[in-house]
């Protein structure tokens, strides 16, 4: 039914309620401009200089970061080998973490809001995923299917932790010698094998010399004599040339 607005002005038409129906509206009169694209989100925030205090884990802008999806190796874990015996595999794991990062920055989805200094979500260096580069070579175990395909194939190639390790360690040295008490110290039995300077040459005597006969020494020169080798000096009263 239609609104009086002015009734003292404009008449209102006789207008029977029943006799109005709603029609679609118009079309434009103009082309209208598609939408703008929606705006894109702000670039995440650099972390600068991050240290790797184990396989998966991350320490920058004051935070302790734990990347998601992997099971971290602790920088103690040992790991057994193939033909037996163990080796320090949790350290061999967080030097290999540190030499690829390098240093270099690393972008980590930080929820919306105020970030806690201990949280655990995903990390990148550039496009690589950091979580994907420690499962496929070895440094870190899968937790859920995520990377489940790439821990497959490294324990199947023998990488990382599931490899054989480095070599085994050279056997201790003895220990050292006891000092005595007059405080002369005894050369352990076969030190002169393991010298690096030359041994004592001994000059055998020429024939027909006598071994007590003293090395003839130069005579000193007197004065205004020039010692052998030597250019004399000029007089004081002579100029130099």
């Amino acid at each position: 039914m239609p609104r009086t607005v002015a009734p003292s002005i404009i008449a209102v038409p006789p207008v029977d309620p029943g006799t109005l129906e709603r029609v679609d509206p118009r079309p434009p009169l103009s082309v209208i401009a598609p939408a703008a694209p929606p705006k894109k989100p702000p670039p995440k925030p650099l972390l600068f200089q991050p240290v790797a205090e184990a396989a998966g884990v991350i320490a920058a802008g004051g935070r302790t970061i734990t990347i998601s999806d992997v099971d971290v190796v602790g920088d103690a874990e040992t790991c057994i080998r193939p033909e037996g015996g163990e080796w320090p595999c949790g350290r061999a794991a967080r030097t290999a973490f540190r030499s690829f990062l390098r240093s270099r920055a690393v972008t980590c989805d930080f929820p919306e809001g105020e970030v806690p200094d201990r949280l655990s979500t995903t990390c990148r260096i550039g496009p690589r995923d950091i979580g994907e580069w420690l499962v496929e070579n070895g440094w870190a175990r899968a937790n859920g299917d995520k990377y489940a395909g790439k821990a497959r194939a490294a324990q199947d190639a023998g990488r990382g932790i599931y490899g054989k390790g480095p070599a085994a360690l050279p056997p201790e040295l003895s220990p050292p010698v006891d000092v005595p008490a007059s405080g002369a110290a005894q050369a352990p039995a076969g030190a002169s094998d393991i010298s690096i300077l030359p041994s004592e040459i001994v000059t055998p005597p020429r024939e027909g010399a006598s071994e007590e006969q003293p090395e003839a020494q130069p005579e000193a020169a007197g004065p205004g004599e020039a010692s052998p080798g030597l250019s004399p000096l000029p007089p004081p009263s002579s100029p130099l040339r």
